[in-house]
């Protein structure tokens, strides 16, 4: 059998007979060459994994970590009943509002701006609508001012009747209806719209870079949400750290954090389940609730 092989080997590949011996050789080498890996990878993948060294590790990295805010002018709130049309700036601090949003706050009442009724509060550019709900029973704004907010509404309505349109399915052409917006912010709404996964609410608008308050209180009236219901939503218990840390509302530590707790306790039973971790607050869980699934 050998030496048809050999014969067969000549004749075919024309190799001599020191050659072909050779060739012999080498060629169970070279099979079990390109089989080691494959081989190999197979067998490390039937043998049991234990991770107690790396759960203990973990969890001895989790405990030593320290996270420090990125403003370190917030104290940690107080809360009572204000009027955001006289409080001072040490008030807006001590409610726990960032310093660059409580100086934005003194600043905008500074050039004559009022606020006539709670929500107004959430027309001020970069500030946490999350953070205005959980105030929203302590705000007190005295009674001359929702006066004039009664009053403003009906004018409005009497001078100018708008079509309105969902937001989350608006187009570009439609965004630049209003006043302010142009081909840029209005590209830059549904791009950002895009990354969010959809809006839950219509303030959403304010997160948009370049949008003053003044575009968006005229956008809020031409513009509202059909169904939030309807946004992307991303898998606690499949999502990967790019997918999480890709959303705005969700940093890349808030990422690491979601599956570091994921790989040490198994999958999510509830989106509740992330109060449990220390490093992600209520006013931020508030803001991704609607955009998590499991």
């Amino acid at each position: 059998m050998l030496g048809y092989l050999k014969k067969w080997i000549r004749n075919t590949l024309g190799f001599s007979r020191t050659e072909t011996n050779g060739f012999l050789i080498l060629l169970p080498l070279v099979i079990v060459f390109i089989l080691a890996v494959p081989v190999y990878q197979w067998w490390r993948g039937t043998r049991p994994v234990d991770y107690t060294y790396e759960r203990e590790l973990l969890d001895s990295l989790t405990s030593s970590w320290t996270y420090t805010t990125k403003d370190s002018t917030v104290l940690e709130p107080t809360l009572f009943s204000f009027d955001p049309n006289t409080a001072s700036l040490d008030d807006l601090l001590t409610l726990g509002f960032p310093g660059n949003i409580a100086q934005r706050i003194v600043n905008y009442r500074s050039k004559g701006g009022k606020f006539l009724n709670s929500n107004d509060l959430k027309r001020i550019y970069g500030i946490d609508s999350a953070h205005v709900n959980i105030l929203l029973p302590y705000i007190r704004i005295a009674s001359k001012e929702v006066a004039a907010k009664n009053e403003i509404p009906q004018r409005t309505k009497e001078a100018k009747t708008t079509e309105r349109f969902d937001i989350n399915t608006a187009d570009t052409i439609q965004l630049k209806k209003v006043y302010g917006i142009g081909s840029v912010l209005a590209t830059r709404i549904v791009k950002y719209r895009d990354k969010l996964g959809g809006f839950v609410e219509i303030n959403q608008l304010y997160e948009v870079y370049g949008l003053d308050s003044l575009v968006v209180s005229r956008a809020e009236e031409m513009f509202y949400v059909v169904d939030n219901s309807m946004v992307h939503k991303l898998n606690l218990n499949t999502a990967d750290e790019k997918e999480l840390s890709d959303h705005p509302y969700i940093t890349y530590q808030m990422a690491r954090s979601i599956l570091t707790f994921r790989f040490q306790h198994g999958k999510f039973s509830s989106i509740d389940d992330l109060t449990q971790i220390k490093t992600i607050t209520p006013t931020q869980l508030a803001k991704i609730k609607p955009y998590l699934t499991l």
